[in-house]
């Protein structure tokens, strides 16, 4: 007989979408950005925005970056695993720091007419080693805070471009620059804070969504070491790195795109939470809720892990505060569905283990 056990959680949803603009997005105040020194910039920059232009009514993904994603140019293979899903550009400049870009973008390289549906932000790392390397651990939170402010900077600009893009925040991966290999190291609080300053605000913004891929870099147990396969100068990824990355974003994007119309947040439902199953046709199905979301967007969601499907199944309480019956919720929020990815990638398993057949 399968135990089950009653526990208190946000009910599962994808990431909406909404046409709607957003105000608080907007009105974040946007200074002009900073031109870069180096002194083919210049060069690089004006190809980038004929790039754009070009591409304005037929690019779907449009991926801003520093040296890291002016690297994808060099990796065929990996821009390839982008290219399969959406037409995609992919517009880096080496060394560029976060206001770098948003000059870039002010300039340019967001033309006239630009109509992506999804665009990718991964900048940050030429900030935070530079400043270490000058002030070491102490400037930590202060060029966490600078980096954090710039990228929402970004964001704000893009959304007032348009507002109907989908914004993925990539985080800042992580580094051993000039280092020992290790992590943590000497940038990783700068690192870690200026990642949970950009996934908090993207919790607050419905067109914003933060992703961190920073864990196929890292390798043993405890995560304690930069793998070299994946980015073998412990800066920059290599081929495979990349080729891994682009299918951490492509799984977070197809997720976005099926994600329903966001209405009304949902409330705090008692939800049920199956355990190990070899199939979701063992769960009984007096415990499946009126508002299941069927077998077929959960093998969507873990398709290539039908284990975790079962494992993971959310299933609603029949009933609702003092006895009465649960309402189907109409929506999700942003928040909700990060919680639910950090359960699932963080612990889900664990706190699961005691609930198991």
């Amino acid at each position: 007989m399968i135990s089950l056990s009653l526990v208190f959680v946000l009910f599962l949803g994808q990431r909406a979408l909404s046409e709607n603009c957003d105000g608080s997005l907007t009105r974040i105040r946007v200074r002009r950005g900073s031109r870069g020194s180096a002194s083919s910039w210049d060069r690089r920059h004006d190809r980038h925005a004929s790039s754009a232009r070009r591409g304005a009514s037929k690019v779907e993904l449009v991926i801003y970056g520093d040296s890291i994603t002016e690297d994808l140019s060099e990796f065929d293979n990996a821009l390839d695993v982008y290219e399969k899903e959406y037409n995609t550009l992919a517009l880096g400049i080496s060394g560029d720091l976060a206001e770098n870009l948003l000059y870039r973008l002010q300039d340019g390289e967001w033309p006239s007419g630009f109509k992506p549906k999804f665009v990718c932000i991964l900048i940050g790392v030429n900030d935070i080693w530079k400043a270490i390397d000058k002030g070491g651990r102490a400037v930590s939170e202060e060029i966490s805070e600078k980096v954090v402010q710039d990228i929402k900077q970004i964001a704000s600009y893009i959304h007032s471009q348009d507002c109907s893009v989908q914004i993925v925040l990539l985080a800042v991966l992580p580094l051993a620059h000039e280092v020992r290999n290790e992590w943590p190291n000497r940038y990783t609080d700068a690192v870690e804070r200026t990642n949970e300053g950009l996934d908090k605000f993207a919790e607050e913004h419905s067109a914003v969504h933060f992703l961190d891929c920073g864990d196929i870099f890292l390798q043993g147990y405890s995560r304690s070491r930069i793998d070299l396969g994946a980015m073998d100068d412990l800066l920059h990824p290599t081929e495979r790195g990349h080729k891994e990355m682009a299918q951490c974003v492509l799984d977070r994007l197809k997720l976005i795109e099926q994600a329903p119309v966001q209405t009304t947040p949902p409330p705090l439902y008692p939800v049920y939470v199956a355990p190990r199953t070899q199939s979701l046709a063992e769960v009984p199905s007096a415990f499946w809720p009126d508002w299941y979301l069927g077998p077929e967007l959960w093998n969507a969601i873990f398709a290539d892990e039908p284990q975790k499907s079962a494992v993971m199944q959310v299933q609603g309480n029949a009933s609702g505060t003092n006895g009465t019956a649960a309402q189907q919720p109409q929506g999700i929020t942003s928040a909700i569905f990060r919680w639910w990815n950090r359960f699932v990638q963080a612990g889900g398993n664990t706190l699961l283990r005691g609930n198991r057949a």
